[in-house]
């Protein structure tokens, strides 16, 4: 698993998957990463970033907006994760 500036360029490579990674998510404050796995494995990362929450959630929302909007399988409740 890769994690990128927003510059581009590449913040920290994590290993400890044996498979790909289905889920990710910030701690509040920033400084932990969470991804769970397809192996069903979950892991917690120390990535003590200085982020803009807000900012990575409007750039994620751009990314899986059709997505959410279009899955027939996604309840109203997470299709509306993004509004």
């Amino acid at each position: 698993m890769k994690l990128w500036n927003r510059d581009g360029t590449l913040y920290k490579t994590f290993s400890g998957h044996d498979d790909r990674v289905k889920t990710l998510a910030f701690s509040p404050d920033g400084k932990r990463l969470a991804s769970a796995s397809l192996d069903g494995t979950v892991n917690v990362w120390n990535v003590d970033l200085d982020l803009d929450i807000e900012g990575l959630r409007n750039y994620s929302c751009i990314w899986i907006g059709d997505y959410l909007k279009n899955n027939s399988k996604l309840n109203d409740r997470d299709k509306k994760l993004c509004d």
